[in-house]
Formats: C-alpha cells, sequence, structure tokens
C-alpha cells in the first residue's frame, strides 16, 4: 500500500512539473530573475559606451530561436524610454523600446542560458 502511495505522489509531481514547463517552441517566454542576475554578473560594457550598465534600463524577453530558448536583452539610456535606469523583464520582442540608432546609449545581446554565455553584445549605430 505504501509503494503505491509513494509511485502516486511521484506521478502527481511529475505532472505539477509538466503543467508548469512551457514548451521550447513557445515563442516568448520571462526569463527569471536568477538568470537575469547572472547576465549582468558576466556582462562587460563595450568599449564604447560612456556609461556603467546600471545608468541603463535593462530589458530582457525570452525568445525561441530555431527551437533554442535564448534571451534578449535591450539596455537603453533613460532619455530614449523615459523610464527609470533598472531591470524590466517583458513577455515579448514587441514590448522592448527597440530604438534603432542611438549608438552606445543603445546596446542590444542574446544571451544563451543553456550555455550560460552571452553570444552577442552591440551598441546600436548612430543615424
Amino acid at each position: 500500500m505504501n509503494l503505491i502511495r509513494i509511485i502516486l505522489m511521484v506521478v502527481l509531481a511529475l505532472a505539477a512539473v509538466m503543467a508548469r514547463a512551457e514548451p521550447v517552441d513557445q515563442p516568448y517566454w520571462i526569463p527569471d530573475m536568477a538568470t537575469v542576475i547572472k547576465i549582468e554578473q558576466i556582462f562587460v560594457m563595450p568599449k564604447d559606451a560612456r556609461k556603467p550598465l546600471d545608468a541603463y534600463g535593462r530589458y530582457y524577453v525570452g525568445i525561441t530561436k530555431d527551437g533554442k530558448r535564448m534571451i534578449h536583452g535591450e539596455f537603453v539610456m533613460p532619455q530614449f524610454t523615459n523610464e527609470f535606469p533598472r531591470i524590466y523583464l517583458k513577455h515579448s520582442e514587441d514590448d522592448l523600446p527597440g530604438i534603432d540608432d542611438g549608438g552606445c546609449s543603445v546596446i542590444n545581446l542574446l544571451y544563451d542560458p543553456a550555455a550560460e554565455k552571452i553570444v552577442f553584445i552591440e551598441c546600436n549605430g548612430v543615424a
């Protein structure tokens, strides 16, 4: 009887975990704060950036690219958004500021959570 109860509890626990798991093919997802903090700990400012990281509004969204989960970060100086410089977790790339120029006042990155590394960092161009 106890063995059946244990097996039932394990099956129910696994079912609960599976129900909460987001499918890999979901186009957007919200990264967790622990991962965002890890990104900010390993992030190195581009050489042309003139302000520290905490001077930027840091917008993060999880994306699925070719079936692989990645995190897109867009760091923006406050004069472009009128928002405070802090971390913002977004639901989709449409929710990012989406600024096309601005030089190093706007920095984009791509982070691979599986490899735990930043795979792309670039300042925007200047119009």
